[in-house]
């Protein structure tokens, strides 16, 4: 696997002039606005041979799906299109339990929204189903803050709402994860964990995590600039292996998974409606009436059972 080094831009400039009309309420519908228009897909990055490699922002614009960078493009769309609002990509952790083999450190993308007044900024994340963006105000540190998003696998069909809390750390030298990755001095760091206490307890000056044994991730107050070079790279070169699709819906506030396929080596797909697995088998052997079923099911415009079965990848592997 060869990787590419990421590249970023300080947004200190961008968070002091602020000047956006924008507040969480607002960010909060068009997250909602995405879950429900939105699909997180890998089976998008699958081209045939013969064809040019396409963007994450190509190809959110093209089907409305993408992965956490294409989905993040989709919203920063959706702020600039409604609201006139600039808003900029910021690479990410993810939890242990999320990393796969060939994954680096920073694996994920979120957006960043400057606020209103200088030094307020807002980080949302359509990627990990938010339901609410993490408010920070860089003057007035609120700690233990909070950020909620749906669980959209979670078998609690009545409340999967999960709750997780934000610290501040800034980093007093440059963070090197490795020959890659580095993120460079005085950047802000937003620690998201499971953790309830206030504190952001350190071994080092430059561990930003602390030493929370519970779930935990971070955000990275740096713009990227090179996102699928850096990330989408090596994402993919994990899921081309067995690609997927979740199509979402809201209800009532909360995010659930209208529909999934999942894609195994052995060529086989799993489809599931709300988690409950539906088939299991050849794509080739759904009926056309399968087919129809399921293209209204997922309702994405692309999607037709035209493309169905060159989507799915009747013709062989997934090529990225």
């Amino acid at each position: 696997m060869e990787y590419k080094r990421l590249k970023t831009r300080s947004l200190t400039a961008k968070l002091y002039k602020a000047g956006n009309n924008i507040g969480a309420k607002e960010i909060k519908k068009e997250l909602m606005w995405c879950h429900e228009n939105l699909a997180f897909s890998t089976y998008s990055y699958c081209r045939k041979a013969n064809k040019k490699k396409m963007s994450s922002k190509q190809i959110i614009n093209k089907t409305s799906t993408g992965n956490c960078i294409g989905l993040s493009y989709g919203l920063k769309n959706r702020l600039k299109k409604k609201y006139g609002v600039n808003s900029y990509l910021v690479p990410a952790t993810v939890p242990d339990s999320f990393k796969k083999p060939g994954y680096l450190e920073l694996s994920h993308v979120a957006l960043l929204i400057p606020g209103s007044k200088p030094w307020i900024f807002y980080i949302a994340d359509p990627a990990f189903y938010f339901i609410k963006p993490i408010k920070v105000n860089l003057r007035k540190w609120s700690i233990p803050g909070t950020c909620k998003m749906s669980n959209i696998y979670s078998s609690n069909m009545e409340n999967n709402i999960e709750q997780f809390y934000t610290r501040l750390n800034v980093l007093e030298e440059d963070l090197e994860f490795n020959k890659y990755q580095k993120i460079k001095k005085n950047t802000v760091v937003v620690n998201c964990s499971s953790y309830v206490g206030w504190e952001l307890i350190t071994n080092s000056k430059n561990n930003y995590r602390g030493t929370q044994p519970n779930l935990s991730w971070e955000y990275m107050v740096t713009e990227i600039l090179n996102p699928d070079e850096a990330i989408t790279s090596f994402f993919m070169n994990y899921w081309k292996k067995k690609p997927f699709i979740t199509r979402t819906e809201v209800k009532h506030g909360k995010v659930y998974c209208r529909a999934s396929i999942h894609r195994r080596e052995d060529n086989k797909i799993t489809i599931k409606a709300y988690n409950i697995p539906f088939y299991d088998g050849l794509e080739r052997d759904l009926t056309k009436e399968e087919i129809k079923k399921w293209v209204k099911i997922f309702d994405l415009k692309f999607f037709t059972e035209k493309s169905w079965r060159d989507y799915l990848l009747r013709n062989g592997r997934c090529i990225y």
